[in-house]
């Protein structure tokens, strides 16, 4: 039987939320019917060695380049957004791309982040019997209270989405976005992000213990993800809800100038606080391990892998009802749902610790809900919607 030849495309900085997804996927897709091929930039190639063979493996050099000096990089920014380095650098990648898939007899191109957009909108344009598939994974500035600058223009990120034949989604909230601008959504499926099977073995035993252990991932964007909210809530915890038997577990560069840091000396909070830092994944499962409640704050979000990997330790979870995280938990059954906002966030936190039995039932419900997550039954979701979209 001919297989159906899918080139993913991932161009990124670094190691994070997508890189993970698609490491999952690679290492847990198996299929008679699809094969998968690999278009990368440099920078993240030795992630995917020993998951992909080489041969089908297209790096196509670096990308991108980190400067320490600020003048420097504010100079060097300057020039490349006047002279579009960037964008001269993926047309000419086009090329290099281009007769990869021809040597190959790729049938679609499936695009993750907005570097490969631009790249596999451009093929498209080149070979319109390729079909390009879209993930969404971020608003791309979108979503009217997301003020953050996707690399791109609104109106180029418009175009590089007009030409997709099929998008998926972990969510229903990142397609409705796709249709509130009016971009054409010709074929859409929600694929959720998966939980790794293997947590289970590592999934934590609520404890009845007089410190309640709170873990934050708060890597990223730190307005996007509402560290500063969290903050204050505890505040509230204290002075309003008069709790102190908590200890909040950050993790993620927190610069020492940041607003976390600085409300958190402001309220004489640091007692209660340890900061982490960066811990390279999977090692991040361990704070989630020792921890008695998961708490997402976010402003605006996705499906963040982190509360997929705090279903999968079993957690009780607090999370701002923003964006797709609402699709994934319901409020008292999985875990608690609040709005952005300091107060409500207190409260919800206030009731998880005081309230054992709670913990309890939200953790069971996880140990339930989590297989349906699992990346295997995930990757058969990709299967139909490779076999659905790449050849219709």
């Amino acid at each position: 039987m001919k297989k159906i030849k899918i080139a993913i495309f991932l161009i990124s900085p670094g190691k994070a939320g997508v890189e993970s997804v698609l490491s999952n996927i690679l290492r847990y897709f198996n299929s008679e019917k699809v094969e998968l091929f690999l278009v990368t930039n440099s920078e993240i190639a030795t992630y995917y060695k020993g998951l992909i063979e080489p041969e089908k493996h297209l790096v196509l050099g670096k990308y991108f380049f980190k400067i320490t000096n600020k003048y420097i990089r504010f100079l060097v920014t300057f020039l490349k957004n006047k002279l579009k380095i960037e964008k001269i650098k993926l047309n000419l990648w086009s090329k290099k791309v281009c007769d990869f898939l021809e040597a190959n007899n790729i049938n679609a191109v499936h695009a993750h982040l907005v570097w490969d957009y631009y790249l596999a909108s451009i093929i498209k344009e080149k070979k319109p019997k390729i079909k390009y598939l879209n993930t969404m994974h971020g608003t791309l500035s979108l979503d009217p209270v997301d003020n953050y600058f996707p690399f791109f223009k609104r109106n180029e990120i418009l175009k590089m989405l007009s030409n997709v034949d099929g998008y998926s989604s972990a969510c229903i909230y990142f397609i409705n976005l796709l249709k509130l601008w009016k971009i054409p959504v010709r074929n859409f499926s929600i694929i959720s992000n998966g939980i790794d099977s293997n947590l289970s073995s590592k999934s934590k035993t609520n404890n009845n213990s007089e410190i309640v252990k709170i873990c934050f991932m708060g890597g990223g964007r730190p307005h996007q993800k509402g560290g500063d909210i969290l903050i204050y809530s505890l505040h509230l915890l204290k002075t309003q809800c008069k709790i102190n038997n908590f200890k909040l577990l950050i993790y993620g560069n927190v610069s020492v100038h940041s607003k976390e840091r600085e409300l958190a000396n402001i309220l004489e909070l640091n007692n209660y606080i340890e900061w982490r830092g960066f811990v390279e994944p999977p090692f991040h499962l361990k704070g989630m391990e020792e921890s008695d409640i998961f708490v997402l704050p976010s402003r605006h979000e996705g499906v963040a892998n982190t509360l997929m990997e705090a279903i999968g330790m079993e957690m009780p979870i607090v999370a701002t009802k923003v964006g797709g995280t609402p699709e994934v938990i319901n409020h008292l059954e999985n875990g608690l749902l609040c709005f952005p906002d300091a107060s409500d966030l207190s409260e919800k936190l206030a009731n998880l610790i005081k309230d054992y039995n709670l913990r309890c039932k939200l953790s069971i419900n996880n140990k339930q809900l989590k297989k349906e997550y699992y990346w295997e039954k995930i990757c058969l979701d990709y299967e139909e919607f490779y076999e659905k979209f790449a050849l219709k």
